[in-house]
């Protein structure tokens, strides 16, 4: 199997959601870099979504986010969105942040992850400002269910309240170019 460089890869997974919030009916932009997501969609009706896009083609059981910015809206803020494009399946899996990190990674201590990362959030934006040192932190999760196995479970058993309150809807690009959806409401 020829060996696709990850540019590549990354291309195919934005096409793949491009291509499904427009059948969706929304307008999709790039984000500017230093925003903390990769892109925005909006809805007719005005709804928003601050996207991450992961494209997952060999591993997936881990993913990463980068930069202090993204991490800040990955644990805070409730607009964020995952859109995870599997490859070579075409299938976007759509997820609603938050409750997907709080199911999938595996807490250690019964302290407040939340609460300690804003302390390390305002201390890393204070050395920044005192210092002028620029800080691009990157997080490596490793997922308690690999996505794939996430998707098999969700589309084996849809009312289960396992994944019901955090996958928000499945979509299968079909051999003719049409959109399938496979789970869900949006």
């Amino acid at each position: 199997m020829e060996k696709v460089h990850g540019g590549t890869t990354e291309s195919l997974g934005w096409a793949l959601v491009a291509s499904l919030e427009t059948f969706r009916g929304c307008s999709i932009k790039f984000a500017s870099k230093g925003s903390g997501f990769n892109g925005i969609s909006i809805s007719k009706s005005g709804e928003t979504r601050k996207i991450e896009l992961k494209t997952v083609s060999r591993s997936d059981s881990w993913f990463a986010i980068n930069g202090l910015t993204g991490i800040k809206k990955l644990f805070f803020d409730e607009n964020y969105w995952l859109y995870f494009s599997l490859l070579p399946e075409n299938i976007v899996i759509i997820v609603k942040a938050l409750p997907f990190f709080e199911k999938q990674v595996d807490y250690r201590t019964g302290k407040s992850l939340l609460e300690q990362l804003k302390v390390w959030i305002k201390q890393t934006e204070r050395i920044t400002a005192d210092f002028g040192l620029q800080f691009i932190p990157r997080i490596n999760f490793k997922v308690r269910v690999p996505i794939r196995q996430m998707l098999r479970e969700i589309l084996d058993n849809p009312k289960s309240n396992d994944w019901q309150r955090i996958a928000v809807s499945v979509w299968k690009l079909g051999g003719h170019g049409y959109w399938e959806k496979l789970y869900g409401d949006a």
